[in-house]
């Protein structure tokens, strides 16, 4: 290709500010060397239960670790829970280990 053909390629305008690069990226302080604040922490309700459940046979594995926490949301090791609740992010979701799990503690079934 000619050289005259070509033009340079113009990142920067005179009448812009400057591209700061360090910005750009995540958690890299800025211009003035602050460093980012830092993400809030999750908040995470005290447990209320935690413990293993037995599995009926059904799944691969002879037992799964439920946690029960106090603003009734509970959490599960089997893969139905994971499917279900941490992956479609449906914190109500309860499978049949959370469920046994709350009937042991409280003597009532958890609704689904």
């Amino acid at each position: 290709m000619p050289a005259d053909r070509t033009r340079a390629l113009e990142i920067d305008r005179l009448d812009q500010p400057l591209l700061d690069a360090r910005a750009i990226v995540l958690g890299a302080p800025g211009r003035d060397d602050t460093p980012p604040a830092p993400p809030p922490a999750p908040v995470v309700p005290p447990v209320v239960w935690e413990g293993t459940v037995p599995s009926d046979g059904t799944g691969p594995q002879r037992a799964y670790y439920v946690r029960l926490y106090a603003d009734g949301t509970a959490h599960c090791q089997c893969p139905h829970f994971y499917f279900r609740g941490v992956l479609k992010r449906d914190t109500l979701f309860c499978c049949k280990h959370i469920r046994r799990a709350s009937t042991q503690l409280f003597g009532t079934e958890r609704e689904s």
